[in-house]
């Protein structure tokens, strides 16, 4: 009787074990986040019309001052995601992906305000880099998605 009534407690606590480790889930990654994602193709397509606006600027320097208020609106919505991803659980790569972003675009301004001009093979080069920046956030949000699928 004894032996059985351990067998008891035995089968008892190997199923509550059971019970919780198979009910319990580890999240190394953030939720995803469906309007971040949204905000981050609208920073990129922001960031591409804005160069593309100076672009096509026929004014032979393309001071500084003329983009000062483009370069605000664009660091206020890098600003914005960052906010929100700084605020998620585990976000810690797609932090430094935000980060990474940020610092280059304060770079590429300060670059521009230094500049006496801008070519338009520099502005191509910052096209290219600042698409090559919003990329891996994307990629993020989109990993996050599929995983949120499974």
């Amino acid at each position: 009787m004894e032996k059985n009534r351990s067998v008891l407690k035995q089968t008892i606590f190997l199923l509550l074990v059971s019970i919780f480790v198979t009910g319990c889930t580890v999240q190394w990654v953030p939720e995803y986040n469906e309007p971040l994602e949204a905000q981050i193709i609208n920073g990129q397509k922001m960031t591409s019309k804005f160069y593309a606006g100076m672009m096509s600027d026929d004014s032979i320097n393309r001071p500084y001052e003329n983009y000062k208020k483009g370069y605000a609106d664009i660091s206020s919505e890098i600003s914005s995601i960052r906010f929100q991803v700084s605020s998620t659980k585990n976000a810690g790569l797609v932090l430094a992906s935000v980060d990474t972003l940020s610092n280059k675009w304060l770079q590429y301004q300060k670059e521009h305000k230094d500049a006496t001009r801008l070519t338009d093979s520099e502005i191509k080069i910052y096209m290219m880099y600042m698409d090559g920046f919003w990329k891996p956030l994307l990629v993020d949000m989109r990993a996050l998605k599929m995983v949120r699928k499974k």
